[in-house]
């Protein structure tokens, strides 16, 4: 490539030869200010020119690997064609051994660190990969050695992104073996700790702890990392002081301490690990006393899980007192939400006739499998929650009981997306039970349905024994009577014997070893979670059954019955029209004939 580029070459010059601050992103959009001049005046940019636009226009501490990208550096915007093609600006493969030549001899030209460093950086991430030559050992040394020199010349713009070129450059220095850079660097860091930290600004400290007392391969002395969590001591001290006209930062608190922590507790100095816990845990608690319910409940859980991350286990005991009132604090705030949704007279008769037709097996098959949740469009309705509703996506769920106290949680769609998928069903499941409740009575309306045709239904599958449908034939007696109490507290526990019955006749084990010494049966969870379970009844149909009865990120019917967490007002069709439900599904299971495939 030639080095003539007529207006660009002016304004590199004036960028090379300035003793300010710079920042990628400002050179970059003065190179495509430039670029789009030359466009409007009729030039067409030279390979120059592009190769200095997308030179910074590439991001730095690139984290995906969607699209092949596995580096350093990434492209600033990423998608897909119309046919489904990766695409990618800028896209490095566009670049050819000459770009990498053109950006090698840049990195020895230039002056100011900032501009030297990024070209070196590319040739050293990308020459080899794309360019088929393997850079000079030069670039590594550019990239380390200018680093430091913006580093101390102050010659970074912003500060975190000083912090953010020292770590590249000490990842580089020990990459190449060079012992003498890689003190270099580790000395730059603490220098540069020590003029960019603001107790305001979390991302501006923390950094040498980070970067040398994390990484064993980095030498220090005794002398060093005395200082270094001597800083964090005093950083911590002023954090977590109540004092006139500075406000307690107990987020600022929390990194401090857990850095310390994680030091004390990996030198066996237990009791400063639990001294700067407890400092911080107190900054939330003072915190929580002023503020609503559910952000007290919010940030004493955070608390409660770092106390048992960090094996404070009656420190933790003792926190969920306060949680618990602070989850009844919550729950007396929260206000009502609804949302109208119209059907027409004509529609709902239509889809209950649909429902009601036929023979009463066939108006109970097919109520069992009408509302039966499908788990691949729960999974494809929660996947475009990343369109239509970002933020919500990404925001964690707090599943709270009757009185407040958080009993689960959800994380964001793309760490949880099983408990986002059970919380859709079971969100699903409320809506839903309003037609259920119609459709039954609709069965019942036009069929009048006896409790001994019921159970002579329920008799079709080998599931239930004959002492189970006993039991079963209260159950739906006190059903029938609207004792919603009395049919919960029968019928759960025979759905639970009715799926062991079924482990059992598949061959399976159900039980498991007691900590007392002895053979315990398996509970309801473990036995859904049975393959053989799964292959008789269906993913779908054991995913819902779990999130009916099992999970606390559903329903969990069964185990809040069972432990008469369930409050007396939570009883009633809606809980008990679920139960019959899952009656009727478990009906549908039959025994396979001997000229039938195994499953």
């Amino acid at each position: 490539m030639k080095a003539e580029f007529k207006n660009l070459k002016q304004l590199l010059e004036r960028l090379d030869g300035t003793v300010k601050p710079l920042d990628d992103h400002d050179v970059h959009d003065a190179i495509a200010a430039n670029l789009k001049e030359g466009r409007d005046a009729g030039e067409t940019p030279t390979p120059e020119a592009i190769a200095e636009w997308a030179a910074f226009m590439f991001a730095p501490a690139y984290r995906s690997k969607e699209g092949g990208w596995d580096s350093y550096y990434g492209p600033m915007w990423g998608g897909k064609t119309e046919d489904g093609k990766d695409a990618h600006t800028p896209d490095i493969r566009q670049f050819d051994s000459e770009t990498f030549e053109y950006w090698a001899g840049r990195a020895r030209e230039a002056k100011h660190p900032v501009l030297k460093v990024r070209y070196a950086d590319l040739c050293w991430e990308f020459q080899k990969r794309f360019g088929g030559v393997a850079p000079g050992i030069d670039m590594a040394q550019i990239v380390i050695d200018s680093t430091m020199d913006a580093a101390s010349g102050k010659l970074v713009k912003h500060g975190v992104n000083g912090m953010i070129k020292l770590a590249r450059a000490l990842t580089i220095a020990q990459a190449i073996g060079d012992s003498t850079r890689v003190e270099a660097v580790r000395d730059a860091v603490v220098s540069y700790e020590d003029a960019a930290a603001d107790d305001d600004a979390r991302s501006l400290w923390g950094f040498s702890y980070d970067l040398i007392l994390e990484d064993k391969r980095v030498p220090k002395s005794a002398e060093l990392e005395a200082k270094i969590i001597a800083d964090l001591e005093s950083r911590l001290a002023r954090l977590v002081a109540v004092g006139e006209g500075k406000p307690v930062d107990p987020w600022g608190a929390e990194s401090a301490a857990i850095r310390l922590a994680k030091y004390y507790r990996r030198n066996g100095k237990h009791d400063d690990k639990r001294r700067v816990l407890l400092a911080y845990g107190m900054t939330f608690e003072r915190l929580a006393h002023g503020a609503s319910g559910m952000l007290a409940m919010g940030w004493m859980r955070a608390v409660h899980d770092r106390y048992r991350e960090f094996e404070l286990r009656n420190e933790a005991e003792a926190l969920l007192l306060q949680i618990s009132e602070s989850g009844k604090r919550s729950h007396d705030e929260m206000v009502p939400y609804s949302q109208k949704m119209e059907v027409s007279k004509k529609e709902m008769d239509e889809f209950l006739d649909h429902i009601a037709r036929g023979t009463l097996a066939e108006t109970l098959n097919r109520i069992a499998f009408e509302f039966l949740p499908d788990k691949q469009q729960s999974v494809d309705r929660v996947n475009a929650l990343r369109q239509s509703a970002p933020l919500m996506s990404m925001l964690p769920l707090c599943i709270t009981d009757h009185e407040g106290r958080p009993i689960a949680r959800i994380g964001s769609v793309d760490s949880d997306l099983e408990g986002r998928v059970v919380r859709h069903i079971s969100s699903n499941m409320q809506f839903s039970g309003m037609f259920l409740h119609l459709a039954i009575d609709r069965m019942r309306e036009k069929l009048s349905p006896s409790v001994e045709s019921i159970i002579d239904h329920l008799r079709q599958s080998p599931v239930f024994t004959e002492d189970a449908l006993a039991m079963l034939r209260s159950g739906l007696q006190f059903y029938y009577l609207n004792d919603h109490i009395g049919a919960a507290h029968i019928i759960i526990p025979q759905v639970e014997a009715s799926i062991r019955h079924l482990l059992r006749l598949r061959g399976g084990n159900f039980l498991k070893p007691h900590r007392g010494g002895g053979l315990m049966l398996k509970n309801l969870d473990d036995l859904l979670r049975e393959d053989s379970v799964a292959k008789s009844l269906s993913e779908n149909g054991v995913l819902y059954l779990r999130v009916l009865l099992t999970d606390q990120r559903g329903w969990n019917v069964r185990n809040d019955v069972c432990h008469g967490l369930l409050a007396r007002g939570s009883f009633g069709r809606r809980v008990t029209d679920r139960l019959i439900h899952a009656l009727l599904f478990l009906a549908c299971v039959r025994t396979r004939s001997s000229t039938e495939p195994a499953a």
